[in-house]
């Protein structure tokens, strides 16, 4: 047998009986590269689109905290409008019953009007209680800083002629209305009545929740 001859001289980084690399298996590993790379690229985009989720949520929660905080406003806002109107509601249900209490008294006061019926006495008594309510949340304030003066020199005593006095008006503005008034005898039964019915409102606003006058 011949002597096979050599072929010639072999390239650079090829072996016998191996096929020398060709740009193919470079062009392959440059793409597998291409890929991991992609691959972290991908990662990354998913990491930043879940701080966007995170953001979104919490924008969400802080619509919902400006909507509760509308509905507490709204809840609070609500009740001052109607406070006084309920606070006038009960005072005028506790001058009613106040003087109801000193017309069985014999303090010679007396409210004519509404006998036909239960039902017209009770609007009868509620109507003079609102009259007194009104005259109390008006005129009481302003007669009271007229006579600070002599509230100071007898220590407070003169406040029982203040509390006649607003039962005289409530029964002078009784005789405006043409189906109930409240009539009043001497001075000094009805002072005594006057007494009656600061302390029977005075009473029944500390233990009725939200009567009283502020």
């Amino acid at each position: 047998m011949g002597v096979m001859a050599e072929a010639g001289p072999r390239a650079p980084g090829t072996y016998r009986g191996i096929a020398p690399m060709t740009g193919r298996g470079s062009g392959t590993a440059a793409r597998g590269t291409a890929a991991r790379d992609v691959d972290d690229v991908d990662e990354d985009d998913v990491g930043e689109d879940d701080v966007g989720e995170d953001d979104v949520g919490e924008d969400d929660v802080g619509e919902d905290d400006v909507g509760e905080g509308d509905v507490d406003m709204g809840q609070a806002c609500h009740p001052r409008a109607t406070m006084p109107v309920m606070r006038f509601i009960l005072n005028s249900i506790i001058m009613a019953v106040a003087v109801w209490f000193v017309t069985i008294l014999p303090f010679d006061v007396e409210v004519h009007g509404g006998e036909d019926s239960s039902w017209g006495r009770l609007l009868v008594f509620l109507l003079v209680g609102a009259l007194m309510a009104a005259a109390f949340a008006i005129i009481y304030p302003i007669v009271k800083v007229l006579a600070f003066p002599l509230l100071i020199l007898t220590l407070g005593l003169f406040s029982l002629v203040i509390a006649w006095f607003m039962l005289w008006f409530t029964a002078w503005l009784t005789t405006l209305v043409p189906w109930a008034e409240l009539s009043i005898g001497g001075f000094w039964d009805t002072l005594w009545a006057a007494l009656v019915i600061a302390v029977t409102t005075g009473i029944l606003g500390a233990v009725i929740p939200g009567a009283g006058r502020d």
